[in-house]
């Protein structure tokens, strides 16, 4: 699964990584679905059911991942963060608490674009590219189950997650 964002911290190189996360899933006899909140989104349930069924999921941070919560103990989460810019470890902690496979992926913020004549979005509303490099290796690490195991004692807990 993939989660789009077309609101608040946008990819402008959405296309490109949502071919990265296809490949990988037609290589592996999975179909990809795309959560995007460029339309309605569906019932609550069925956004439940979509993260139940999902094997892996990637996506920037933000709010829908709270639904995590019903993907499978194991489910591979890639998130994309600006690791420059802030970085908020409340879904890697929910990664690692749920016992899901877990890597980052960083994202560069582009150039803001301006809400009024001389005054830039809040930081949020900022546009990003995602590191497609690091997108491709969390995607085949996603397969070793090499990332940070949420649970196994071997693996280490996520960066920044306490």
């Amino acid at each position: 699964m993939l989660i789009e964002r077309t609101k608040s911290r946008q990819l402008v190189n959405f296309a490109r990584a949502r071919a990265l996360v296809d490949a990988f899933a037609r290589a592996r006899g999975l179909q990809l679905a795309v959560h995007s909140d460029a339309r309605a989104l569906p019932s609550l349930t069925e956004q439940l059911r979509m993260f139940a069924r999902a094997r892996v999921v990637v996506a920037p941070h933000g709010a829908g991942e709270v639904h995590l919560i019903a993907a499978a103990p194991r489910t591979c989460v890639v998130e994309m963060l600006s690791h420059d810019a802030w970085f908020n470890p409340c879904y890697a902690r929910l990664a690692y608490l749920l016992g899901h496979d877990y890597a980052s992926v960083g994202m560069r913020r582009e150039r803001p674009s301006p809400k009024g004549p001389g005054q830039p979005k809040p930081a949020a509303h900022h546009r990003y590219s995602a590191n497609e490099t690091e997108l491709a290796g969390a995607l085949r690490r996603c397969e070793t189950g090499s990332q940070s195991r949420s649970s196994g004692g071997a693996m280490t807990r996520p960066r920044g997650v306490t």
